[in-house]
């Protein structure tokens, strides 16, 4: 049984308008929002995708002791792990 119908979740506006709308919204105060807006568009470009989370992976140094060889063997294990051509 599904929660809600087609119809239904057409009336739900989607995040970017909703996010949008704030933006309108808190710059055409009086006295602009400029906080409230710049969050809804930051979260509208977290909603796009706009952004990339980096983080890093490994421990502290983990590389240090390694050659360029051995970190182009290391990377070229990695990418066909993950099924990718190496390049030349």
């Amino acid at each position: 049984m599904a929660l809600f119908t087609a119809g239904a979740l057409r009336a739900v506006p989607s995040l970017t308008e909703q996010f949008v709308s704030v933006v309108i919204a808190a710059r055409s105060q009086e006295k602009p929002d400029s906080a409230g807006a710049n969050k809804a568009l930051h979260l509208l470009g977290l909603e796009l995708g706009m952004f990339v989370k980096r983080e890093e992976t490994g421990k502290p140094g983990e590389f240090d002791g390694l050659t360029i060889e051995d970190k182009r063997e290391r990377l070229r294990s990695i990418a066909s792990l993950l099924g990718l051509r190496q390049g030349t």
